[in-house]
């Protein structure tokens, strides 16, 4: 039996952190134990006298809020009443608080290399009291990140890129890749013709790649398509 570490959960609007409904977990999943947690409101004043306070902190911000003792506590519990195969940590922020727990074995789930993704935002960055802070947020990532690669049993990479980036970086071995995909017997076009000149965005805007990408692509591209095609829209759907 796998111990999946997914997400925290949303003790406001009751839904985990990457935006799963409850009903999901828990018809996927054998049980589902929720750990509550508040996230500060981004530009909040919580928010700046967060990050102001976590400059003295080891952990980089986006690290230390999720960085919450009952977590691990509530982990090795789990661990202690029942047999688990495997401790399976989705993200680095459900990694980092095992990272001296003695539960083994353990499995990282890498998405991103994030350390690089601080450090390309760091270097960017042009407001010097900004890039203060994000340049000490990068540098922190990198040390918690080589710290959870380097103790963990196996870890998941998405890309082949990213498999030799943790590997160079952390001198780890144990990597493997695992491209992203999707379900195309469920995920299929309409049957109805597209209209002409339609255009959506379906990444997460609260990703700042994402948000990145879709600022170059209105700068760059969509007024090029505009000129071709003056009826051309652009929608966004998920959250921001």
């Amino acid at each position: 039996m796998c111990l999946l570490l997914r997400s925290f959960w949303h003790d406001d609007n009751k839904c985990l952190t990457n935006g799963t409904p409850p009903s999901v977990s828990r018809s996927t999943f054998a049980s589902f134990t929720p750990v509550f947690w508040r996230e500060a409101t981004k530009g909040s004043l919580r928010f700046y006298r967060e990050v102001l306070t976590n400059q003295c902190s080891a952990l980089p911000y986006f690290l230390a809020k999720f960085h919450q003792p009952r977590f691990r506590a509530t982990v090795e519990e789990l661990a202690a009443r029942r047999q688990f195969n495997l401790i399976f940590c989705d993200f680095l922020h459900t990694a980092a608080p095992l990272a001296e727990s003695p539960l083994r074995p353990r499995l990282v789930f890498q998405h991103n290399v994030e350390f690089l993704l601080r450090k390309r935002k760091w270097e960017l960055e042009k407001h010097p009291l900004r890039k203060l802070v994000l340049g000490s947020e990068w540098r922190k990532t990198r040390t918690i990140e080589a710290q959870v690669c380097r103790s963990f049993d196996h870890i998941i990479a998405v890309s082949q890129q990213d498999q030799q980036t943790l590997s160079h970086e952390f001198g780890v071995k144990n990597v493997s890749t695992l491209p992203t995909g999707v379900d195309t017997d469920f995920f299929r076009p309409f049957d109805g013709q597209p209209q002409a000149g339609n255009l959506v965005f379906v990444g997460s805007m609260d990703w700042d790649p994402n948000e990145d990408g879709i600022m170059w692509f209105l700068r760059e591209v969509y007024p090029r398509i505009h000129d071709a095609i003056p009826n051309a829209s652009l929608s966004s759907g998920p959250r921001a």
